[in-house]
């Protein structure tokens, strides 16, 4: 059964912000988080969980994968090989 590792490597949040004409305070008020949670996915040092990057998405109108990009290895019985997740072009 293969295994998924993956990482944010990208993150569009700023982005969206902007055109939702949202501050990092309102938007964290808006869900009720920390402004340093907000500001932590933004720079890519934390992931969001899936609730919370469903509600950042409802809040500014745009479904996940415009927010963020994820990379990672799929692994198989000693075979390996990359994989890509490609984000549909929302900005």
């Amino acid at each position: 059964m293969p295994t998924f590792e993956s990482t944010v490597r990208e993150c569009r949040l700023r982005a969206g912000l902007s055109q939702a004409g949202l501050s990092q305070e309102g938007l964290s008020r808006l869900l009720g988080v920390s402004r340093q949670t907000v500001v932590n996915i933004e720079r890519g040092e934390s992931e969001p969980r899936v609730f919370l990057a469903l509600a950042i998405a409802g809040v500014l109108g745009v479904v996940v994968g415009d927010l963020f990009r994820r990379t990672g290895t799929r692994r198989e019985s000693g075979g390996g090989g990359e994989y890509e997740v490609i984000s549909r072009e929302g900005f």
